[in-house]
């Protein structure tokens, strides 16, 4: 992890205090926590000034700056091969390599050897870290809204994350703390590189590789505010800063809740200096819409934010994702003519569940199908499952649950009289089929009974299916807590 002794730039004004918090949200005034340098305390080595944000970048450097730059270039170019591939992270997103070297450099305010011992440790890290996910990326998205959608006036890619929409317990039901870092890695490795290409690509000068973040509080609650997620923020920031330095260009937090300070007090203690002061806080949420119109013109701002961007959303499958409490309820999926359904529940609890999906349409309302979860895998030191096994009904959508239709899955306690009340999570995956094109009728009536194909499987860890062999489509996925997630 980035030290907060290295990150802040040098300058002849240092950064002023941070104000809390706390006095500015239940005011509902604007914090900016952004450093206050003066472009006038520096010059480049041409003698033009220099403006705190262009610190460290090309063309903006010193004589000293230069030197180390040349210094850490011809290390760099002396490591094998598998070093050279943890610095140069986005060089197939096009960044140059000189950029990437700086950007390093500025993360240790150019001193090279705590750039060397830093490069050695990110390598190191890489070489543990968790393989991603088999949890498809859909059901993430859906559990932990958050994606990428249009770029700033700058180039630069726009991460939205929305905290208040966010499942904890839906994602704990299919995604351990390992599956959290591995998502984590796939999002900065693939979801992040592709999004800085098309900044590339949209804009032939960019070369500031890093992103606007904007995270949406809005509806966030205490509950969401617990140990777990700041165990979750603290880890993934430590590879941020560790092995991604400098990718992020600023980050403005809208409508934190009031207990939210708390929380950000304690985020703000593992943070390096410099991250800390590329956060701006808006607990007036016009205010900070207004922000963000002067930083992304309004064909690029999502129309949620005051701009006109539309998220691109495909028809070809959606998927909708429930949580059931056990002897609480029930799930409908309905399903238009020419879709058809699949169903699937995730679990971590260790109680049995029984499930049963029937059609709402049905004389009798007889059940389709019955599936007896159980997770035999052993709790971890945090009392969640370590392994996560699927048991899921798999039903075959050329021949059954075809729409259009209501189907019901329904939950109970198994034989244990402690499985009431523990989480599964209820998965439906809604296809189009060829059928669209010409008209059909529900497989599920009166006078039908229709055949059904009950698959039940057991995976390893973090429900460790590839994309693909589920028939699922490989996807950018979204982070937990984090950033890198997919285009909605």
């Amino acid at each position: 992890m980035s030290s907060p002794a290295y990150e802040s730039p040098p300058s002849q004004n240092s950064l002023k205090s941070i104000k809390s918090p706390q006095t500015d949200l239940s005011s509902s005034t604007t914090v900016s926590f952004r450093s206050s340098l003066s472009p006038d305390s520096r010059r480049s080595s041409s003698g033009s000034k220099n403006d705190a944000h262009k610190w460290g970048h090309s063309g903006y450097l010193t004589p000293k700056e230069t030197t180390a730059l040349g210094k850490l270039r011809l290390h760099v170019s002396s490591l094998p091969q598998s070093y050279q591939s943890t610095v140069f992270t986005f060089k197939d997103a096009g960044e140059g390599e000189d950029d990437c070297l700086l950007r390093w450099l500025r993360a240790r305010r150019f001193k090279v050897k705590d750039v060397e011992e830093m490069i050695e440790s990110a390598h190191s890290l890489r070489q543990v870290k968790p393989p991603p996910p088999q949890t498809p990326a859909s059901i993430v998205q859906k559990l932990n809204p958050q994606y990428y959608l249009g770029h700033t006036k700058s180039g630069n890619p726009i991460f939205i994350s929305k905290p208040g929409k966010t499942d904890v317990y839906g994602l704990e039901c299919c995604l351990n703390m390992e599956g959290v870092m591995g998502n984590h890695w796939e999002a900065m490795e693939e979801g992040f590189t592709q999004e800085l290409l098309k900044s590339k690509n949209k804009h032939s000068a960019f070369d500031d590789y890093s992103c606007l973040c904007v995270l949406d509080l809005h509806g966030l609650n205490s509950s969401q505010l617990n140990k777990k997620m700041l165990r979750v923020v603290k880890e993934q920031a430590s590879i941020d800063n560790l092995c991604y330095p400098e990718t992020m260009n600023l980050m403005i937090l809208l409508s934190p809740p009031p207990t939210f300070a708390i929380f950000y007090r304690l985020i703000r203690a593992f943070l390096p200096s410099r991250t800390v002061s590329k956060i701006e806080l808006y607990a007036n949420r016009s205010k900070g819409l207004k922000r963000l119109s002067e930083l992304i013109d309004e064909e690029e701002l999502s129309v949620e934010y005051g701009g006109t961007k539309e998220a691109e959303n495909s028809d070809e499958e959606r998927v909708i994702v429930e949580r059931l409490r056990l002897g609480k309820g029930f799930v409908d999926l309905a399903v238009s003519q020419g879709e058809s359904l699949t169903v699937k529940i995730y679990t971590k609890t260790q109680s049995t569940g029984v499930f049963v999906i029937k059609s709402t349409s049905s004389e009798g309302n007889e059940p389709l199908g019955t599936l007896e979860v159980t997770n035999d895998g052993n709790p971890d030191n945090d009392g969640v499952t370590d392994e996560v096994h699927i048991k899921h009904i798999e039903i075959d959508f050329g021949l059954t649950l075809k729409g259009p239709g209501t189907f019901r899955v329904e939950g109970k306690a198994g034989s244990s009289m402690f499985g009431a009340g523990h989480d599964f999570l209820i998965v439906g995956t809604i296809t189009s089929t060829e059928e669209l094109k010409k008209p059909s009728k529900p497989l599920v009536s009166p006078s039908s009974s229709p055949e059904i194909e009950i698959i039940k499987t057991s995976y390893g860890r973090d429900a460790n299916l590839r994309d693909g062999t589920d028939g699922s489509k490989k996807k950018k996925r979204g982070n937990f807590f984090g950033r890198g997630g997919k285009k909605s």
